[in-house]
């Protein structure tokens, strides 16, 4: 609405110096929409409500570049999680390339360990958090 102002203003507002060309500056916004943002503001990041199967298109993609991040966790009874990150990228010649990391989270590891830890590991580790300087001793 900040944008609207001053395009409001200069149209009217025409100094008599300039009096001679003010009609380049008339024609712009109704010629060329696109170069004013504040006459009428592309929708390019906001995601399309209809999910439209992008053709092979001649004319550049008005959204090349744009990446669109979708995460989605799944919790299993037995206390895991599966994380879907998709990450999908609009290529300039309209396709969408998309990348997608699944992280699966298994449950019972009270600490995220590299190695596989074993029940009496995980005891100790588990003694080790609660008493602090308690040396675990496992047999």
């Amino acid at each position: 609405k900040d944008d609207e102002a001053p395009s409001q203003y200069s149209t009217p507002t025409t100094k008599p110096m300039t009096n001679g060309e003010p009609k380049p500056y008339q024609a712009e916004p109704i010629s060329i929409p696109e170069h004013k943002e504040s006459e009428e503001p592309e929708p390019e990041p906001e995601p399309e409500p209809e999910p439209e199967p992008l053709p092979p298109a001649p004319v550049p993609v008005p959204n090349a570049g744009t990446t669109k991040v979708t995460k989605s966790t799944q919790s299993y009874p037995d206390g895991r999680k599966v994380i879907t990150t998709v990450t999908s990228t609009v290529l300039p010649n309209g396709d969408i390339e998309e990348m997608t990391e699944i992280d699966e989270i298994p449950a019972p590891t009270p600490a995220p360990a590299p190695e596989v830890m074993t029940q009496e590991k995980a005891a100790a580790a588990m003694v080790m958090k609660s008493h602090p300087g308690a040396t675990a001793q496992t047999q």
